[in-house]
């Protein structure tokens, strides 16, 4: 993972944590220094799978191998909405899966605008 998706990751991550109330979900996050972020930027193993998760639910089988001590052997979670997340200079947009593909499949750019992304997101976090 690069260094700046990482912190992207850690600062969300501490969003949900304290979110009241509890926003469960799948989440795909991006981060632009633009005003506008491709919608190839999510590519499409990671729509398929967004998807997948949003329709059926999410298994994991934990390793065996990996030397850190586990809490479980396997999780299975239930359907839950998948967003795409994007960072912009100033402010998080949690848009639904669905919102963002029809987005893409119906817009005339190739890319989704600031603007654009504040209309149609389902959750708006100002940092």
């Amino acid at each position: 993972m690069k260094k700046r998706e990482a912190r992207l990751t850690t600062i969300f991550g501490k969003y949900l944590e304290i979110s009241k109330p509890p926003l469960y979900g799948y989440y795909e996050l991006k981060q632009t220094t633009k005003e506008s972020l491709s919608f190839s930027s999510v590519e499409d193993h990671q729509y398929q799978k967004l998807k997948a998760v949003q329709e059926h639910g999410f298994r994991w089988k934990h390793s065996d191998v990996d030397p850190r001590q586990k809490a479980m052997d396997y999780q299975f979670t239930p359907p839950l909405t998948s967003y795409i997340v994007i960072r912009w200079k100033d402010v998080f947009t949690m848009i639904t899966y669905d919102e963002f593909v029809h987005e893409k499949n119906t817009s005339s750019r190739k890319s989704i605008t600031k603007d654009r992304a504040l209309q149609i997101a389902s959750k708006i976090v100002f940092l």
